[in-house]
């Protein structure tokens, strides 16, 4: 069976996640969190806001991530696939 994968900085974009006040910017400016204790929490490194990100993508589109199939080629079973939301496929 084949589990997809996600690529975390995929999923925010060309964003600078070495800087926290560019994490603490996009989190600000998309309103992904109603708490500014927890979104400072969340840009405070860039591994939890990788976490963090991913999870509220993933939940976005959760619905989608459901209807996933399992991959038959060889590759993609040995390998895994990425998953990417809709608005940032490659």
């Amino acid at each position: 069976m084949s589990v997809p994968l996600i690529y975390p900085r995929g999923l925010t974009g060309a964003e600078h996640k070495s800087s926290q006040a560019a994490r603490e910017e996009y989190v600000q400016g998309r309103n992904l969190i109603d708490s500014g204790t927890i979104w400072t929490r969340v840009a405070s490194s860039e591994d939890a806001f990788d976490a963090t990100v991913s999870a509220l993508v993933m939940w976005e589109h959760r619905a989608q991530l459901a209807e996933l199939v399992n991959q038959s080629d060889h590759v993609s079973r040995l390998e895994g696939a990425i998953w990417y939301p809709p608005w940032q496929e490659p």
